[in-house]
């Protein structure tokens, strides 16, 4: 990945060199199809079934994994899964990205905020002319979450019906012997492009209850309703919530 100012991310290293001799303890060897399950070298050879392989920071091993050997134990399958970038200590500046992009280091690195918000391409380099000698991109993409923080835990609502681990509520319903639970679902709005006003939004759904009185009598504890409440990117709680079937307090 070289970005328009020239920082680089190196995710997979070369394992033929410039002058077309192979390197050792390095890159990942001719043939492979990497995030194709089932693919089989040659020509024309089987193209496989896209799976995809994530390349994470966070990923507990790297695409490189040496054995003892100096071979590369993450072989199998052709590299389905998550991995670490093999990366370049020469030449990798993710480090320096990773700095530029929390608000601590903005001034000191005299670079503008959002700077990794920029062209980035990515770079495929070829020093063997043996078949075969081309490859094919199925899909990429690339996504930065540096800087990202855990907030405490925010409370939706007090619905007054309770959750359970063994399955049995202590708001109990004729048509059932298990009760009635929260029924608490999530969702969130990943849309993206101008035409997204609510993109990053999570919604929730769960099940509530009104404890009131009507007319001198106390809402069944089986009328229960659904309610919805929805939380912005950067907002401190959630939205009140509001009923979204159509039966009210009796």
């Amino acid at each position: 990945m070289v970005r328009s100012d020239g920082d680089k991310i190196t995710l997979v290293q070369n394992q033929n060199n410039a002058a077309g001799t192979p390197d050792t303890g390095v890159g990942l060897p001719g043939g492979n199809a990497i995030g194709q399950f089932g693919y089989a070298p040659g020509t024309p050879g089987t193209r496989g079934i896209p799976v995809g392989t994530i390349f994470d920071d966070n990923a507990t091993r790297n695409i490189f994994d040496p054995t003892t050997t100096g071979t590369n134990g993450n072989s199998a399958t052709d590299y389905i899964g998550y991995f670490q970038p093999e990366g370049s200590a020469s030449e990798d500046t993710l480090p320096r990205l990773g700095e530029a992009d929390t608000l601590a280091n903005f001034v000191a690195l005299e670079r503008e905020k959002g700077d990794i918000n920029d062209d980035w391409q990515l770079v495929i380099t070829n020093y063997t002319s043996t078949a075969p000698a081309a490859g094919h991109l199925i899909e990429f993409s690339l996504q930065f979450s540096t800087g990202m923080t855990a907030s405490a835990p925010k409370t939706i609502a007090d619905t007054l019906v309770l959750g359970s681990i063994t399955n049995n509520y202590t708001r109990t319903a004729p048509s059932t012997p298990n009760g009635i639970g929260p029924g608490l679902v999530l969702a969130e709005d990943n849309t993206l492009g101008p035409d997204s006003p609510y993109q990053g939004r999570i919604y929730t759904a769960y099940v509530g209850y009104y404890n009131v009185k009507v007319d001198g009598v106390t809402n069944p504890t089986t009328n229960t309703d659904i309610f919805l409440s929805y939380l912005d990117p950067g907002a401190t709680s959630w939205s009140a919530p509001v009923q979204v079937n159509g039966s009210s307090p009796n």
